[in-house]
């Protein structure tokens, strides 16, 4: 009785954005009933919104062993061995979050991106694989197949998946580059170099000197020399933009 009255009390504080009163009423709701599922899974919250992350992971791993089959707890437990350094428990956490909702594209997404992480390629490409077929609209998990075929040395198979992605709208500086490197190698040196003036043009996501040098290359020998010159005028803005960031935390 006292434990629920406790977790009610904390439920407030915590609804209304005060996590470090909160944690102090589930931390008494748990003195009297150390087992309640719902007061662990909350104080794990609240610990991470007070930053207290390697406190909230032996939260969530007690919620985990009372309430195996809760998503929200696997992918929390995910994010924050990811955090820890621990990518190998982060991809069983993940594993666990997918075989409970198939259709969780983040805990897709994520166990993706440990398993890079990881070096595990073969691994990574099957779960992309699995991803874009169960969200064929999804930019960003075809630019992850295609980075990791191309990896794997399946050009063709790689390029597929990037140009899908470019055509879904993703806009990553790598993958534009990626997929106008593997366009010229093709033949198809329209088409490069319509990515590639995309890339130097547009403000895409992680565009920076070294992506923008490597186009003005590419550009020239392509024999695109007025882009080539364009691409390498924005590397050394982005250089000198870089510097001015750099010297304002001097």
């Amino acid at each position: 009785m006292l434990a629920d009255c406790f977790h009610t009390i904390g439920f407030a504080f915590h609804d209304r954005g005060d996590a470090t009163t909160a944690l102090r009423a589930y931390e008494w709701a748990l003195t009297f009933h150390p087992g309640l599922f719902a007061t662990l899974k909350n104080q794990s919250n609240a610990l991470m919104m007070t930053r207290q992350y390697t406190r909230a992971i032996v939260s969530l791993e007690a919620s985990s062993r009372l309430q195996r089959d809760d998503r929200a707890v696997q992918m929390s437990l995910g994010d924050l061995y990811k955090w820890d350094g621990r990518p190998h428990e982060a991809a069983v956490a993940y594993r666990n979050a997918i075989r409970l909702e198939v259709l969780e594209v983040e805990a897709h997404r994520r166990l993706g991106d440990v398993l890079r992480e990881l070096k595990q390629w073969t691994e990574a490409e099957v779960v992309y694989d699995q991803a874009v077929r169960l969200f064929p609209r999804d930019a960003e998990l075809h630019a992850r197949l295609g980075e990791i075929r191309v990896k794997l040395g399946n050009d063709n198979a790689g390029l597929d998946a990037l140009t899908k992605a470019v055509a879904l709208g993703w806009r990553g500086a790598e993958a534009y580059l990626q997929t106008a490197r593997l366009l010229a190698s093709t033949g198809r040196k329209e088409e490069a170099l319509r990515l590639y003036a995309a890339l130097v043009e547009a403000d895409l996501e992680g565009l920076n000197s070294g992506l923008l040098t490597d186009a003005g290359l590419n550009l020239y020998y392509l024999g695109a020399t007025a882009a080539a010159a364009v691409a390498y005028e924005r590397a050394l803005a982005h250089d000198a933009l870089r510097r001015g960031e750099l010297s304002d935390f001097q």
